[in-house]
Order: structure tokens, then C-alpha cells, then sequence
């Protein structure tokens, strides 16, 4: 089937804190999207974690324990998100969301790491920092509350048919199905923009001191693969 054809469901969450094993989802929300169509269905609903929201988590998606109280639990809500109506899952920094989501068994597609391909000399890659360097309209999103996966949910959709269309325009060999487009999108990125720390943030990876990424192959231990796979690069380049 063309990408064209396929429909979306396009994922986000809001959760107590980064560890899929001790944290759990605040909020979830899904925008069912096709070429053509756009996002034409969405869902969203506040969920009760079943833990106490710590304040350093309130502080980015400003859920509290107030906000949560009565809500429904994940599993209440997730069969909402896991019909026969759609093709794929997407999420903005996909591994994030599946870590708390289960994907059961359907394919997972990565809206940032398929930004790096598309553009691979941008220095940051989240969502609402592509919506504005590619000057996305999204309407829809504007003046919901700052407590709901919704928003973000919405930006990634509009994200990936700007992904969806670039790639109708610029054809990539051997990228022709959902499967192909999902292989090419989890190979490694040779990023060309160090956005690493501070101190060559911004910098042509090519450019930065082979002592530094010496070090950060050493000392850094949670490098994303990209981020390492460049390092490394680079390195046996030197």
C-alpha cells in the first residue's frame, strides 16, 4: 500500500517522570491522520496514574493530582487507541511514548528521527521547534489547556504529513512501503549539527575536537544512538 493511502494514529503522553518501570501515563492522546485528510479524528483523556504526580513533572505538563482525580485508568482508555481503524502508531520521539504505551505487535513510526533524515542540519529536533521552523499551521491546538497530550498530538500530526510530503517530492531509493520507510527511519543519522551540551552546541560535528568527542564516547552514558553513531564517526575519522 502507498504512504499515501495509510492511515495514522498519532501518539503522545504526559507522565510522571521518565522510567517506564516506576512511572506511569498523566495523559494520553491520539490523532488518527491521512494525506488528503489530515488529522480527522482525535481522542484525549487525563488518566489517573494511581501514584502521587511529582512536582518536577507538574512543572513541564503542569497536570496535578487535582486533575487527575476520578479520571480513568490507562487501561480503561487504551482500547480507545488500539482498533483496526489504522495502520501504524507515530510519536514524536517514539521510544519515549512506547515505553509506557504497548504497541502490540503493530509498526511504531518515529516523526524526530524521520525529521533528522529530512533535514539533517537542524539543531534541535522537537516538535514545537520543527512546528515553527517549518511554520506549520495548527489551529486546531491552539488554546488547549497546557495539561494535555493533545496539543503536542496534534503538532506531530501536522508534523508528519510535512515529513509525508517532503518525501512525495524528494523520493528516497528503496522507500516505497510503511516497512521500507520504517527501516530507513531507524537506521543510524549521521547528524552534521552538534546539539550536544553547550560548549560546541551548534557546531558542524566535522568541526568539533577529536578530544572532546574522545570524551564524550568515554563519559557520556546516555547519548542517544544517533548522537553516538556520529561520535563515533568522527572518530575514526580523526
Amino acid at each position: 500500500m502507498r504512504l499515501a493511502d495509510l492511515t495514522f494514529l498519532v501518539m503522545d503522553t504526559e507522565t510522571t517522570g521518565l522510567d517506564p518501570r516506576a512511572d506511569k501515563v498523566v495523559s494520553i492522546a491520539g490523532v488518527w491522520t491521512r494525506m488528503g485528510e489530515g488529522g480527522f479524528r482525535r481522542e484525549s483523556f487525563l488518566v489517573d496514574p494511581g501514584i502521587p504526580i511529582p512536582p518536577e513533572a507538574s512543572a513541564i505538563h503542569h497536570i496535578v493530582d487535582r486533575h487527575v482525580a476520578g479520571a480513568p485508568t490507562l487501561a480503561q482508555v487504551l482500547p480507545v487507541f488500539q482498533g483496526d481503524d489504522f495502520h501504524a502508531y507515530v510519536a514524536h520521539n517514539a521510544a519515549f511514548d512506547f515505553g509506557f504505551l504497548p504497541s502490540q505487535g503493530r509498526p511504531v513510526l518515529c516523526t524526530m528521527r524521520l525529521a533528522r533524515k529530512v533535514w539533517p542540519r537542524l539543531a534541535r529536533y522537537s516538535n514545537q521547534y520543527l512546528r515553527y521552523f517549518l511554520r506549520l499551521e495548527v489551529p486546531e491546538a491552539e488554546g488547549l489547556p497546557a495539561h494535555e497530550a493533545l496539543a503536542d498530538a496534534l503538532v506531530t500530526s501536522r508534523l508528519l504529513l510535512a515529513e509525508l510530503a517532503w518525501l512525495a517530492e524528494n523520493p528516497q531509493p528503496g522507500v516505497e512501503t510503511l516497512a521500507d520507510l520504517i527501516a530507513w527511519t531507524e537506521a543510524p543519522n549521521l547528524l552534521e549539527i552538534c546539539n550536544f551540551g553547550s560548549k560546541h552546541r551548534g557546531t558542524p560535528w566535522a568541526q568539533v575536537p577529536r578530544d572532546y568527542l574522545a570524551w564524550m564516547k568515554r563519559e557520556v552514558r546516555d547519548m542517544d544512538p544517533d548522537t553516538r553513531h556520529t561520535v563515533e564517526h568522527y572518530l575514526q575519522r580523526a
